[in-house]
């Protein structure tokens, strides 16, 4: 089984992340996500956004 670590929950750990999944074939339990904020997101999402600012769904 292969095993991706990423570094940070920024937008481009998850995107790297998602891409393994969907086109890698590789299963969720084989990736890993190391961070130091306790919300994922990184600058893109972590810090909050006011309250007039569209949210993404995911």
């Amino acid at each position: 089984m292969s095993k991706f670590n990423f570094v940070g929950s920024g937008i481009a750990s998850l995107a790297g992340a998602v891409i393994q999944i969907r086109d890698g074939s590789v299963a969720g339990k084989g990736i890993a996500i190391f961070k130091e904020a306790h919300a994922l997101g990184g600058a893109f999402d972590a810090h909050g956004c006011p309250p007039s600012a569209p949210m993404a769904q995911i």
